[in-house]
């Protein structure tokens, strides 16, 4: 009797644990949900002050005046030109020689 009286607090004491268990599951799924939606919260408001700033300052960003641009623009164009200009004979002597270049030789392969 004393066995039967042990077993039924043993398993009132597994009950009693597995709902301890499931309870910190559930509220550790709260506590997680909670806190993913404050997380959205706070990139939600970062976001909105990152848009803020680039609106209120988007055109200091890019700049109202193109002439920069420009100039650079024309700057990369003429270095391009004169690279043009330096290198062409030597690609040109690269071609010709490589087009000029024949072995009259029959590869050891072909005579068979």
């Amino acid at each position: 009797m004393a066995a039967n009286q042990s077993i039924k607090e043993l398993m009132a004491a597994e009950t009693k644990a597995s709902k301890i268990v499931s309870e910190a599951r559930q509220e550790r799924g709260e506590r997680l949900k909670q806190a993913k939606t404050e997380a959205e919260n706070e990139i939600n408001v970062y976001r909105k002050q990152l848009e803020n700033t680039f609106l209120l300052n988007g055109t200091d960003l890019l700049g109202d005046d193109s002439s920069i641009m420009d100039q650079e623009v024309q700057s990369d164009i003429e270095t391009m030109k004169l690279n043009f200009q330096k290198n062409k004979q030597g690609a040109i002597d690269i071609l010709v020689n490589q087009a000029c270049r024949v072995v009259l030789q029959v590869p050891e392969a072909r005579k068979q």
